[in-house]
């Protein structure tokens, strides 16, 4: 079933007994990534025809920092970041202040963002042309920036501590019951510690979970983060669209990793751009390990498939990744990334019941996995 309403729509499926709808919760396009997000909800029957659950929906978090810094030569200079998606990463600008009017300029000369600086309120008022919206900036120290830090206020010295145990299928241990030093997992934490906000490409680490033997003995999360909190998988997700063609091949699924992609998508037939015998002879085993040679390179804002390319309108993303061009042969060049994820899915969703669905990858996938709330999209 699908019920729309103001606020989103929830796509579910009613229980042979009557007593429960279950499935997901699709809200609206979110600000911090534009894209749209399911979450899975449950309804249990309270009376005939009245059925009561709890949705919770992903938090359209997004915080933006610009950092201002005077340079030795006199000059000031400025980058943004961002502790949800990585916005602004490896942009350095140039500022310059007449008036109230402030400019910053790219140190590559390709961006210029031009706003207003009221020196009585502190407030600096800048367009944001990602989401073509104004930000208003006001004066943050230390211990008000969070996300932007590892830690907010400023931690004291890292002393190692056991993770807490909970009944979540995890079993805790300290190091030395694991046959471990501390010293090294100490340094590791207090390295994260140190790290300083920069216009670098810096791993901001959001979370360190380590395990040995099956017994977890280090727990932290970093910039504002909590295992409460979602984290924004990203390219991540490639290796748990692998693990879901798995699943589907595991349970039965009328395909191999060694299958021709195109075999798959009897609808295309005839109606593919850019289909040659290379193409025809695309595997699933491609695309499983982001080789499949077609144009998407995130290093190249020309490329076809580069994510930052992509249109939110596209109505078929399977037919608009089988209809990119060649870059490379397949296995032989760079990883086509954003797009391959999508088809992957479709690939694991060969046989019904669907095996790659978010509803069937919940009950198969392994646990456990700490994982208290997922969001898809």
């Amino acid at each position: 079933m699908s019920v729309v309403f103001p606020g989103g729509e929830l796509r579910a499926t009613l229980a042979e007994n009557g007593q429960s709808i279950t499935g997901h919760w699709i809200q609206p396009r979110v600000l911090m990534s534009g894209m749209k997000f399911a979450s899975p909800v449950e309804l249990r029957a309270r009376q005939p025809g009245v059925w009561r659950g709890t949705v919770t929906p992903l938090e359209d978090r997004f915080s933006l920092y610009l950092v201002v810094q005077k340079q030795p030569d006199g000059s000031v200079t400025a980058f943004i970041r961002n502790p949800e998606r990585n916005f602004g990463n490896r942009m350095l600008f140039r500022v310059d202040l007449q008036g109230r009017t402030v400019r910053l300029t790219s140190t590559k000369g390709d961006t210029q963002i031009e706003g207003t600086f009221d020196a009585q309120s502190g407030r600096l008022s800048l367009p944001y042309p990602p989401f073509d919206t104004t930000f208003d900036f006001t004066r943050r120290d230390r211990s008000q920036a969070v996300g932007l830090y590892s830690r907010t206020p400023t931690p004291s010295p890292y002393a190692y501590q056991k993770p807490i145990a909970e009944d979540d299928g995890w079993t805790t241990a300290s190091p030395a019951d694991v046959g471990m030093g501390v010293q090294p997992l100490q340094q590791l934490v207090q390295r994260i510690f140190d790290q300083e906000p920069s216009p670098e490409s810096v791993p901001a680490i959001q979370g360190l979970l380590i395990a040995r033997h099956g017994k977890l003995i280090v727990e932290e999360y970093f910039q504002g983060f909590d295992k409460e909190r979602p984290h924004d998988l990203r390219s991540s997700s490639k290796s748990y669209a692998s693990l879901l063609i798995g699943i589907a091949l595991d349970q039965g699924a009328p395909f191999t990793v060694d299958t021709t992609v195109a075999s798959l998508f009897p609808e295309y037939k005839g109606k593919l751009s850019n289909l040659d015998a290379r193409k025809r002879k695309l595997t699933v085993a491609h695309l499983m390990t982001m080789a499949t040679g077609l144009a998407c390179d995130e290093d190249n804002p020309d490329s076809p498939g580069n994510e930052d390319r992509l249109e939110d309108s596209v109505p078929d993303w399977y037919k608009y990744t089988l209809d990119l061009p060649w870059s490379v042969l397949p296995a032989t060049g760079r990883p086509c990334t954003a797009p391959r994820t999508s088809t992957c899915w479709a690939a694991s969703s060969a046989t019904p019941p669907a095996p790659g669905s978010p509803s069937s990858s919940r009950r198969t996938s392994p646990r456990p996995s700490r994982c208290v709330a997922t969001t898809w999209t």
